[in-house]
């Protein structure tokens, strides 16, 4: 899926895959440095844009939230 998500981003991407696609390489090609640095790049980036997305979800709703208090008693 990652792949194909960056074909249209990385013309050597899209390219390799293309072999690929048509049995010209085998698909351990899709595992080269060339193809798999950019991908991971991808993947990891996405990652980190949705968990920057909830993070902040979470603060708006805490922010929206009723606020609440504690009580500490300490008995002696």
């Amino acid at each position: 899926e990652q792949v194909i998500r960056l074909i249209p981003q990385n013309e050597d991407v899209f390219r390799r895959f293309q072999r690929v696609n048509h049995m010209l390489d085998a698909p351990t090609a899709l595992f080269r440095p060339a193809v798999l640095l950019p991908v991971l790049r991808q993947a990891l980036g996405g990652a980190r844009r949705r968990t920057a997305t909830r993070l902040q979800e979470v603060r708006e709703a805490e922010s929206q939230a009723a606020p609440t208090t504690s009580t500490v008693t300490i008995h002696r």
